[in-house]
């Protein structure tokens, strides 16, 4: 549980440094590039080639930070929807997002990959992503608006809804444990 908390916050951080980073460097050596293109002697230098091959890696840094903060916009709304959907299917889920299967099963491949979703994995005969919280046994679950409901799935494990991010989780009956997906105490 914690290692999917700390995968996820670890991205969010390294998205926001990237594109800091990219920015001050942009504008730093954009500026440099400008002045070496109005100044032929300091172009001549091979300054100007420099200043272009660091804006061309600023971009992509930025673009790079773009792509990640997109991938953890999706997760969250993958959390959300899989919340609603017990099954886990890949094809309920592109329904949800509005998007194809391949796309969302590259997406989850990738989260998979970052460790956002701890011991998850795709079971292609299924189509469906199973999730390490998730219980063979477990029926439909239930959730009441924005407090945490669960159902239980087997003896002594219930799945909890969590409030904070809407995820499911499956924990001990009568004990307090993090949600996999966004660290809030869940209570069973």
């Amino acid at each position: 549980m914690e290692n999917s908390k700390s995968a996820i916050v670890m991205s969010i951080v390294i998205e926001k440094i990237q594109f800091i980073v990219g920015i001050i460097f942009l504008l730093v050596f954009g500026l440099c590039t400008v002045v070496s293109l109005a100044d032929a002697e300091l172009a001549s230098d091979g300054f100007l080639v420099f200043c272009l091959v660091v804006d061309g890696l600023c971009i992509l840094l930025i673009y790079f930070s773009r792509k990640r903060h997109k991938l953890n916009t999706d997760f969250k709304k993958y959390v959300s929807a899989l919340s609603g959907d017990p099954t886990g299917s890949i094809l309920n889920l592109a329904n949800a997002m509005g998007t194809s299967e391949d796309l969302v099963s590259k997406n989850l491949n990738k989260m998979i990959e970052k460790k956002y979703f701890a011991y998850a994995y795709i079971d292609k005969r299924k189509n469906c992503i199973v999730l390490s919280n998730q219980v063979e046994t477990m029926g439909v679950a239930s959730t009441a608006g924005n407090v945490s409901s669960f159902t239980e799935v087997s003896q002594g494990m219930v799945t909890v809804h969590c409030k904070g991010c809407g995820g499911v989780n499956a924990i001990s009956k009568g004990q307090s444990a993090e949600c996999e997906y966004c660290g809030s105490l869940l209570q069973g």
